[in-house]
């Protein structure tokens, strides 16, 4: 079996992450971020996320995991 999956490429062009745009606080980005992706019709846990960590073996160990709750603190 072989199928063309090339035109399922999206465009992510809408911003630039620009240094001297950024806010003091890195949550507040975040926060900024996570809004856009929950009022996007069709995603339905946009707290749904990837952590990747080093594992002892000294290689990337990745998984998904559902944010709970953010604040100023961090990530929960």
């Amino acid at each position: 079996m072989n199928r063309d999956l090339s035109d399922y490429r999206q465009s992510y062009e809408n911003e630039e992450l620009i240094a001297s745009n950024l806010p003091d606080n890195p949550m507040d980005l975040f926060e900024d971020w996570f809004n856009q992706a929950d009022n996007v019709d069709g995603i339905r846990e946009a707290n749904a996320m990837t952590l990747n960590t080093i594992g002892e073996d000294g290689f990337p160990k990745g998984r998904v995991v559902l944010l709970k709750e953010f604040s100023v603190d961090g990530l929960i």
